[in-house]
């Protein structure tokens, strides 16, 4: 799947916050705050700052997509870190195991494309323990000058749950970004048509802020509002209207599975590509998103109306001569 390049679809996502935000570093200290938010050092100021580590951004989105494949479709997602020992979950959650879990009983015995093609939505996405994602994300690291990342500590306390009061002896306090902007990177390798209507999803809740970033969101911690400041499309040969990796590759179309939805009716590509060595490069600029991002929407539903991937994949198991309930 990775063996051949045919597209890329990337977008420059610009994130501001709307409140504080923490992302914890994870590293325990004797003095300072008992949380603090993770630091790198990054640009020319020679001092360490806070950033957004892009697995948190692809964790967050992730879920976010989860959640709403969930509601479009019970059961059309699977739960990534169930194993096989959880088959007995109550309500449908034990069929629900992550697709790596899944094939581990019939390794040895898949094909190639077998765990791709099997694979519910998010794994096709981002990933599993038997496949790369389409989907990446850089660090977000902030943009200087007026609007750089700003710290301050707040204090917090438990609460006792009998009296409602502070609990005595229980305060503890917290460093987070108070205001700042930042900026990451959004890249799909060799995407499918409905992977940008998962795009298109994303970059539309960011812009609207229900996409909450760190800890603590209960809270009223992460809220963001992120704008797209470029997005490009590369492919390998010249397309007058949009096309993804089944369009490229259609000998591979049984191994893999592609998706067959498409937008209806076409939606063209700017003219005149640049050239970037032996790639197209078709910049998308805000008239052309205003105009055609909407339409790739409906992708992901597509998706998981055509697909289904729980009897899909526990048919496979049974084929390999693996054991489902």
């Amino acid at each position: 799947m990775f063996k051949q390049w045919f597209c890329r679809c990337e977008a420059l996502l610009e994130i501001e916050l709307e409140g504080p935000m923490l992302v914890k570093s994870g590293i325990a200290s004797l003095d300072g705050p008992d949380a603090a938010p993770v630091l790198t050092l990054h640009g020319t100021e020679g001092q360490a700052q806070p950033f957004i580590p892009g697995s948190s951004l692809k964790g967050v989105v992730r879920t976010h997509l989860e959640r709403i494949a969930r509601g479009l479709r019970p059961h059309s997602v699977c739960i990534p870190y169930l194993k096989s020992r959880d088959r007995n979950l109550p309500g449908g959650e034990g069929d629900c195991v992550g697709c790596g879990f899944q094939l581990q009983e019939v390794q040895k015995h898949l094909r190639p494309g077998d765990a791709y093609r099997q694979s519910c939505a998010a794994c096709r996405l981002f990933g599993s323990t038997r496949h790369r994602g389409r989907f990446s994300f850089s660090d977000a690291y902030p943009k200087t000058g007026p609007m750089k990342p700003v710290t301050e500590v707040r204090d917090h306390v438990a609460i006792d749950r009998f009296t409602g009061g502070a609990a005595g002896g229980l305060k503890f306090d917290a460093e987070v970004v108070a205001k700042g902007i930042f900026e990451t990177r959004v890249v799909i390798e060799n995407f499918e048509a409905w992977h940008l209507g998962a795009l298109a999803i994303v970059l539309a809740d960011f812009e609207d802020g229900l996409i909450a970033v760190g800890s603590g969101t209960s809270r009223g911690l992460g809220q963001v509002r992120g704008r797209v400041r470029e997005l490009w499309i590369d492919t390998i040969r010249e397309m007058p209207t949009l096309a993804g990796v089944a369009q490229f590759a259609r000998e591979e179309a049984g191994q893999y599975g592609w998706s067959t939805w498409a937008p209806n009716p076409e939606i063209p590509l700017p003219a005149n590509p640049l050239r970037q060595g032996l790639r197209y490069r078709y910049p998308l600029d805000e008239a052309w998103r205003d105009k055609n991002l909407g339409a790739l929407i409906p992708g992901f539903g597509g998706f998981l109306a055509e697909r289904d991937w729980l009897n899909g994949i526990h048919a496979l198991v049974a084929a390999r001569g693996g054991n489902h309930p």
